[in-house]
C-alpha cells in the first residue's frame, strides 16, 4: 500500500540531485513539497479506502470476529502513520539526492 510513496520519494532523490547539478537550489524545496503532496494524497487516498473497506479486507484472511475487533486498533494506527510517511521518505530521500 505504500509503494507508491516509496516510489515517488525515490523520485525526489533523483529530481534533487538534477536541481543541484543544474544550480537551480531555489526549485528544490517547491519540488520536494509537490512530491511530498503527491505522495499524501496518493496515501490518504489508499488509507481511506482500506478503512471503509476494512471488514471485507479483515474477511479475505479470516472469519474470526474476535481477531477481527483486535486487530481494529491496529489498523487505524498503520492508517494514521500514513498521513507523516510521505514527508519523512521524501525529506530524506531528498536530502540523499544532495
Amino acid at each position: 500500500m505504500a509503494i507508491p510513496g516509496f516510489c515517488l520519494a525515490n523520485t525526489s532523490n533523483t529530481l534533487v540531485g538534477q536541481l543541484v547539478g543544474a544550480h537551480s537550489i531555489d526549485l528544490i524545496p517547491k519540488t520536494i513539497h509537490k512530491i511530498a503532496r503527491l505522495s499524501s494524497v496518493l496515501l490518504i487516498s489508499f488509507s481511506l479506502m482500506v478503512y471503509i473497506f476494512r471488514n471485507q479486507i479483515f474477511d479475505i484472511f479470516t472469519k474470526d470476529t474476535y481477531l477481527i475487533h483486535d486487530a481494529y486498533y491496529p489498523l487505524l494506527m498503520l492508517l494514521a502513520s500514513f498521513i507523516l510517511l510521505p514527508y519523512a521518505n521524501v525529506s530524506f530521500n531528498s536530502i540523499l539526492g544532495m
